[in-house]
């Protein structure tokens, strides 16, 4: 990431959309069939994800589960459907 972000000029914008690990266990059989759909998918603890944002200024409201960014009204919400809860994304601006 610091490679990329480097080479990035000032008030470029980062966004990012991963695969979330969990351990828990509601969701295991949709990360099993996301895993082996994806094949080179990696999943991450929200707190790795959120380290590739080191040194950017986050934008509101950081890096949540997908659902959760700037939800409109009718959007299915994670806690409904087990898959929302395995990706998560972030939007960061490089100062």
């Amino acid at each position: 990431m610091a490679t990329l972000l480097s080479a990035l000029p000032v008030g470029s914008y980062v966004f990012i959309h991963h695969l979330v690990a969990t351990d828990d266990p509601s969701v295991a059989a949709a990360q099993a069939e996301l895993q082996q759909g994806t094949g080179r998918g990696q999943f991450r603890p929200i707190a790795r994800i959120e380290s590739f944002f080191h040194g950017l200024e986050m934008v509101e409201p950081g890096v949540v589960t997908a659902s959760e960014w700037r939800p409109e009204p009718d959007t299915p919400r994670a806690a409904d459907h087990p898959v929302l809860r395995l990706a998560a994304v972030g939007l960061g601006r490089k100062p």
